[in-house]
């Protein structure tokens, strides 16, 4: 029987002879599927949202990250960070922060910036302590002085962009309409390699 005529007791007796294995890759391979088209999706809002971008938008794109749960219960698109990955000298990979993070500007553009200031570069000093007591009974109420940075100039904030929260209603619309056709291909698939079709 041709798989496209299958009604749904056919799908059922075809998938209680896979294995544990067998539906985990079945299950990976259309998530994987669809989550690429939804990260298409993503990148098109990325490429809409006015944000500027320097050199190859192509590898902006590329922070759009694709995530398939390895035992087959989902997927995840984000623009988050995993945390960086140590090299075989046991160093951190390249452009990572003091917390081991990787910080693609992507992330920071979805979800906006708090207004940044340049390092202190002038201090000013407070006077720490009962003064009133030191002139009244000297030394041991002495006060100290605290040094205070002051802020340097203002290096402006990163509005957020939004692009993903954005891409959301059509993500779910492209997935709810997507995800069926490609489980059953990858079922398919996976029946023809394993010899039951």
């Amino acid at each position: 029987m041709d798989p496209k005529d299958y009604t749904g007791k056919e799908w059922t007796d075809l998938l209680r002879g896979f294995s544990n294995r067998q539906i985990r890759n079945t299950l990976k391979r259309s998530y994987r599927k669809v989550g690429n088209g939804a990260k298409k999706i993503a990148a098109r809002k990325l490429s809409s949202s006015g944000l500027e971008v320097k050199g190859s938008r192509s590898d902006w794109e590329k922070g759009i990250r694709l995530y398939v749960y390895s035992k087959g219960g989902g997927f995840m698109l984000t623009v988050k960070a995993r945390a960086a990955k140590k090299n075989g000298s046991g160093e951190l990979s390249m452009h990572t922060n003091r917390k081991g993070f990787k910080k693609p500007v992507l992330m920071w553009a979805e979800e906006g910036t708090h207004e940044r200031f340049a390092k202190p570069t002038k201090f000013r000093y407070e006077w720490t302590g009962h003064q009133k007591l030191w002139a009244r009974h000297g030394a041991a109420y002495k006060p100290k002085r605290r040094k205070i940075g002051i802020a340097g100039l203002k290096r402006g904030r990163m509005p957020a962009y939004d692009f993903m929260k954005n891409s959301e209603p059509e993500t779910f619309r492209y997935v709810e309409g997507t995800l069926v056709k490609e489980l059953e291909t990858a079922t398919v698939k996976v029946a023809k390699k394993a010899g039951f079709v």
